[in-house]
């Protein structure tokens, strides 16, 4: 009979991952992908009067900025 439950495994990923040689999903870059950033308020409860996007809009490889009244409401489908 083969045990899978209180059986130790080894593991032969952990040397490279804690070294730094190896690799996560997350270092994969493939073409065309790009990465969305999200910038909170560091102010709990602040009111905000306005918001000026022209900085990060005018930015090199920057592709869309959007603030959250601009996004879709909460379960819509996007396109």
């Amino acid at each position: 009979m083969n045990r899978i439950f209180d059986t130790s495994v080894e593991r032969v990923e952990d040397e490279a991952l804690i070294t730094g040689h190896g690799r996560y999903s997350g270092d994969v870059r493939l073409p065309g992908t790009l990465t969305a950033h999200i910038l909170r308020s560091p102010h709990a409860h602040a009111r905000i009067k306005q918001i000026d996007l022209s900085r990060a809009q005018g930015l090199d490889g920057v592709h869309g900025v959007w603030t959250f009244d601009q996004l879709p409401p909460s379960g819509s489908q996007c396109d």
